[in-house]
């Protein structure tokens, strides 16, 4: 594959990886609401590798089954950066329109479950979460989706890295 196609592949899946991470994102939003949110984002993390490892493979069969190590993480790079950036855009979306104040929300729920619990009520955790609290010092919508974008393309880029190898294996395969 040359990095013009390496590219071009990544970008194409990463619009399907928009979407599933965009699912991903929103039924991890949504957890607080309903245990079937709960469990769907379970078993969309579980099925992570799995999905990332078939649009490798599709751009890897595409191109006749000739890419190198490196091409195929970059690959992988490309398909979550595109990926990343359409989860980060309908997340923000998502929390700017229907649910503003979700974290504050889901700051204070926390720190009521861990006040009333007496092991926990003058912790160090307790106090801090109070003070994160108080202080008006919880990460904006920009913030967090920013970081989420960043950690996902990191946490994408090592998931690709062990997942080449095995998309390679496939060459072995068919001959």
């Amino acid at each position: 594959m040359t990095p013009g196609q390496v590219y071009r592949e990544g970008a194409y899946k990463g619009l399907i990886m928009g979407g599933y991470l965009t699912l991903l994102s929103i039924c991890t939003l949504t957890s607080h609401l309903s245990s079937f949110a709960s469990i769907m984002t379970l078993a969309l993390l579980i099925s992570t590798p799995v999905i990332t490892f078939r649009l490798m493979a599709a751009s890897f069969r595409k191109y006749q089954c000739v890419a190198n190590f490196s091409s195929l993480w970059m690959l992988g790079i490309s398909i979550f950066i595109g990926g990343s950036l359409i989860c980060a855009v309908t997340t923000f979306a998502y929390l700017q329109i229907f649910d503003p104040t979700y974290f504050y929300d889901r700051s204070t729920e926390t720190l009521a479950a861990l006040e009333k619990i007496p092991e926990l009520a003058d912790s160090d955790l307790t106090r801090s979460l109070r003070i994160v609290v108080d202080g008006g010092l919880l990460p904006s919508i920009i913030e967090y989706c920013i970081q989420m974008m960043l950690a996902t393309i990191f946490c994408g880029s090592i998931l690709s890295i062990l997942i080449a190898p095995f998309v390679r294996m496939l060459r072995r395969k068919q001959k």
